[in-house]
């Protein structure tokens, strides 16, 4: 009867940041029992264990293990996640989170200098881009997840996923719709509550839970306290007089006796806009602008 050699790679240990990261290489330690073992791997390294080789983070290799008198070993390494979802490799990579290791990061944005703010933050570990269509299509038909994030604020969310592009993503893929509460900026995106949170269209598991804070509603009614309890008393002690005054108090003013007075719910919804200091009779001020906003 032959001795089995038991074998086996796992990423480094790291920080147990919860952030999912990125680079360009990693290190991969490999481990036998018992040790001393040949590694060999299908990109031409070799050591023997406990050793550690550095390979691409997109790398998909082979290692083989051997060791006189145990019978040899193989172990497939793969860049996927684990089907079942759970934080690690498929094949026999072990890690305690999907940190560095587990997944590729990309992040698509409109506003460059938020783009140079988060390159500078991770320090080249997530992959920043351009938002464009072109781009937007190529990251979402490859990608494992998802999570959509576009605010204009008053507006609906722009619909910057397509069906289509649901269609082309690999099986058993998720998407994230952040934006539900604005329309959702991904297509097929439509509301879903907290007791039934998901569904699958096309293969793809979509989470679209309206007033996602909401699962920690005490959390997040504090904090939202927190946030507008000043503006709150400034009402209280100036009434509408706190609107002309403060411009960002004034931003937050859709309507005033009957006029809308924030331009994106104007122009969503055809309706003539009226300026909001307009609105208030404030002296010197405003525009009304007819239906059809361009």
């Amino acid at each position: 009867m032959k001795n089995i050699l038991l074998a086996g790679a796992c990423a480094l240990a790291m920080s147990g940041c919860a952030t999912i990261t990125r680079g360009t290489s990693n290190q991969v330690q490999l481990r036998s029992n018992p040790e001393e073992a040949r590694a060999s791997t299908s990109l031409g390294q070799s050591c023997q264990t406990p050793c550690t080789i550095t390979v691409g983070r997109k790398d998909e290799f082979a290692v083989k293990f051997e060791k006189d008198g145990y019978e040899p070993q193989t172990v497939e390494v793969k860049t996927q996640l684990a089907g079942s979802g759970a934080a690690g490799f498929a094949g026999n990579v072990l890690i305690g989170g999907v940190v560095g290791m587990g997944a590729d990061v990309v992040i698509i944005d409109k506003a460059l200098p938020r783009l140079r703010e988060l390159e500078n933050l991770f320090g080249g570990r997530v992959t920043c881009l351009y938002a464009t269509g072109d781009v937007i299509a190529r990251e979402v038909t490859a990608a494992d997840l998802v999570i959509g994030a576009v605010l204009q604020p008053g507006a609906s969310a722009p619909k910057l996923v397509t069906r289509e592009m649901i269609r082309a993503m690999p099986n058993g893929a998720a998407v994230v719709d952040v934006s539900i509460d604005q329309g959702g900026c991904i297509a097929t995106s439509h509301p879903t509550t907290h007791d039934d949170p998901t569904f699958i269209i096309d293969g793809v598991v979509h989470y679209c839970v309206a007033n996602m804070p909401g699962v920690v509603a005490r959390t997040a009614t504090l904090a939202l306290n927190n946030a507008t309890l000043p503006f709150v008393h400034l009402l209280a002690e100036k009434g509408l007089d706190a609107l002309t005054a403060d411009p960002h108090l004034r931003n937050g003013l859709n309507v005033h006796e009957g006029r809308l007075t924030n331009l994106a719910v104007a122009r969503d919804q055809d309706r003539p806009f009226t300026e909001p200091l307009t609105a208030l009779g404030a002296p010197g001020a405003g525009r009304i602008i007819p239906r059809r906003i361009p």
